[in-house]
């Protein structure tokens, strides 16, 4: 469905990813672990359903360390395609979340509102940041990849 709303729309695949499917993944889990954060009396069990480690670190992580081993039990190496975006992708992601843990860490019952749109703020900068890039916008730099794409060896997976 997202595939064909972005088609509709013109707009790019690495976009339609980061907005429309990311956002009918997470919204869910969001509301889910407000539910559990207003019944809970200290909301320990609103922290279980980060969206977060369920769709980046489980969804991503998980199958590529996976396919890692796999490859290099085999001898092989294991070689994404496309992988233009996933080096600049992956700064601007770990940038915005780290803002995001400091600001909640140092986030106080008076400032919760502020927070919170400091919050949907750095989301929209994350989309911005992306779309640029998605589109060619910014300029294309390689992270530590090779020219076909994010390839990892037998000796470099150990």
């Amino acid at each position: 469905w997202a595939t064909c709303c972005g088609c509709v729309l013109g707009i790019h695949q690495a976009v339609t990813g980061i907005t429309i499917v990311a956002i009918g993944t997470s919204l869910p889990d969001t509301f889910a672990s407000r539910t559990a954060a207003l019944q809970d009396e200290y909301a320990d069990n609103s922290v279980g359903n980060a969206p977060t480690v369920s769709n980046v670190f489980l969804g991503l992580g998980l199958p590529w360390c996976i396919a890692t081993i796999y490859a290099a039990a085999k001898g092989k190496s294991y070689c994404v395609d496309r992988a233009d975006n996933l080096f600049q992708s992956l700064v601007f992601f770990l940038t915005v979340a780290t803002v995001c843990i400091i600001a909640l860490f140092r986030e106080t019952s008076t400032r919760r509102g502020v927070c919170g749109v400091c919050m949907i703020g750095l989301w929209v900068l994350y989309v911005i940041l992306a779309s640029l890039k998605a589109y060619n916008i910014l300029p294309v730099q390689r992270g530590p990849a090779s020219p076909s794409g994010v390839c990892s060896t037998a000796e470099s997976s150990v």
